[in-house]
Formats: C-alpha cells, structure tokens, sequence
C-alpha cells in the first residue's frame, strides 16, 4: 500500500491550508504538481479513484 507523507508540520499544514486561493496552491501544499492535479481531479476516472490493486 503507497502512503503519502507530507514535508511539513501540522502547524505549518493548518497555516498553508488557510493560505489556499488558487488550484496551485493545493497542487503545491499536496506537493505534487498541477498538472497531476488536474490529471486526478478532471481525468481519472472517479470509480477507479480508490479501488486497491
């Protein structure tokens, strides 16, 4: 199973969260980036969103 870590605090997740305007910023407080947004919010299929392999 991939687990997901992310390079900041809970403090710092809680402070950027707030900070949130644009769909960049998701992509960058998710560390990852735009276009793999995009890719998972427009194009992958939603009913294979969270099937496990």
């Amino acid at each position: 199973m991939n687990t997901t870590f992310l390079n900041l605090s809970e403090e710092e997740l809680r402070e950027e969260f707030c900070k949130l305007r644009t769909r960049e910023d998701i992509a960058k407080l998710f560390q990852i980036s735009d276009y793999q947004l995009r890719y998972h919010l427009y194009v992958n299929p939603s009913q294979k969103a969270y099937v496990n392999i």
